[in-house]
């Protein structure tokens, strides 16, 4: 084995030997005639001859990259501005009709908004363009219920769910209507009190009515929430001039609305009295009977005579036709001077029906001899008395 590798060795050597003997004739310099080249190896390309080398050309420095500019950033979307007027009604109502503007304040998306009125007509609109505006006039808005909706929309149609608005306008500016009445009118008189009813109504498209409200002057007669009412008056006219009374209904809104009337109320009937000598006396002088009536109001009838029965035993009446104002009341006068018995009597009413009467009797006398005994009743107080005598004494 060790002289296989010496072999080998000693192979390797010669070798390489000769091929160094070999390159060394191939690079040996040829002598070159001008115009000529160096003869190189035949298996090589012929070399030309070096050229002198070109000035280095300065180096351009290299320019700094531009950054490209970045795409401006996409601009926000700004809600809408709308002006509303505040409810200048009660529980959420406007008794005038309102005025509403819709700005579009943002660069870029699209407001858009649709309006309904109570009736069922509808209005829509965009605003694209910015301080682009809409306005709502007040007479597009109906009693009732009216609806309105704004929203924002990117520029890919997709609707910005913060930016929406859903506002319900309620509508009422009418007042409510209302009616009285009494059991038999305005223009007749009750007696101690008369009760007056209330109906009413605010139309379907109204608010309703909330709450009525009786009064006479500055006393408050009575509340109702409901309809029809019925209101008590207790107070009584004077000297004949009705009660004045108004009746206030107002709605939910807070629209009012007013109706007055007059009660003829009388509490008190009227008083009746007859002046003249004491009842049941007996006189031989003329008498002056007077007759008085006395009402805080209105007189509806007064009647009052006298009725005389002459010493033969005929009766007929006399009566009083002709009465006078006095501070205390009616008055009317009657001078009796015939001998005989008489029956006075006053009767009357007054306008509320109250009725009053009075009666007195007495005897004139100044023929004692038509009339015997009489002498033993003048001048006396009797109750009562009773003629035992035949009339021919």
């Amino acid at each position: 084995m060790g002289r296989k590798l010496k072999s080998i060795l000693a192979l390797v050597i010669v070798l390489g030997m000769i091929y160094w003997q070999q390159s060394s004739i191939l690079h040996a310099e040829v002598p070159k005639e001008a115009g000529t080249w160096k003869a190189l190896d035949t298996s090589r390309e012929l070399e030309r001859p070096e050229q002198p080398e070109a000035p280095e050309e300065p180096e351009i420095p290299e320019q700094p990259e531009v950054p490209e500019e970045p795409e401006p950033p996409e601009e926000p979307i700004e809600c809408f501005h709308v002006s509303i007027p505040p409810e200048d009604g009660e529980n959420g109502y406007y008794i005038t009709k309102p005025e509403v503007e819709i700005t579009h304040v943002s660069g870029a998306g699209v407001t858009k908004y649709q309006f309904a009125d109570s009736e069922g007509q509808m209005m829509e609109g965009e605003l694209a363009q910015k301080d682009d505006a809409a306005r709502i006039a007040g007479e597009q808005f109906k009693e009732g219920i009216n609806r309105l909706s704004i929203w924002m929309e990117d520029g890919e149609g997709k609707q910005v769910e913060e930016y929406r608005l859903d506002k319900d306008f309620l509508i009422d500016t009418q007042a409510p209507a209302i009616w009285l009445g009494a059991p038999r009118g305005f223009e007749a008189w009750y007696q101690e009190t008369a009760s007056i009813t209330v109906t009413g109504e605010d139309g379907e498209l109204g608010s309703q009515i909330e709450e009525v409200v009786c009064a006479s002057g500055n006393s408050l007669i009575g509340k109702s929430k409901e309809l029809p009412a019925t209101f008590q008056v207790a107070y009584a006219s004077a000297k004949g001039n009705s009660i004045k009374i108004t009746v206030t209904a107002r709605d939910r809104a807070g629209n009012t609305a007013s109706r007055s009337c007059g009660l003829y109320i009388d509490r008190q009937p009227p008083k009746a009295r007859i002046e003249v000598i004491e009842d049941y006396m007996i006189t031989s002088k003329p008498v002056e009977v007077r007759y008085f009536v006395e009402e805080e109001n209105v007189m509806e009838d007064m009647r009052a005579w006298a009725r005389r029965e002459d010493p033969q035993g005929n009766a007929g009446e006399i009566p009083v036709s002709e009465w006078s104002e006095t501070e205390s009341g009616k008055c009317a006068r009657q001078v009796l001077a015939d001998d005989g018995i008489y029956q006075l009597s006053l009767s009357c009413m007054d306008k509320a029906g109250y009725e009053a009467g009075k009666a007195a009797r007495f005897i004139i006398d100044t023929k004692s001899p038509l009339i015997s005994y009489v002498d033993h009743l003048d001048n006396q107080y009797l109750k009562r008395f009773c003629w035992n005598y035949p009339a021919s004494e």
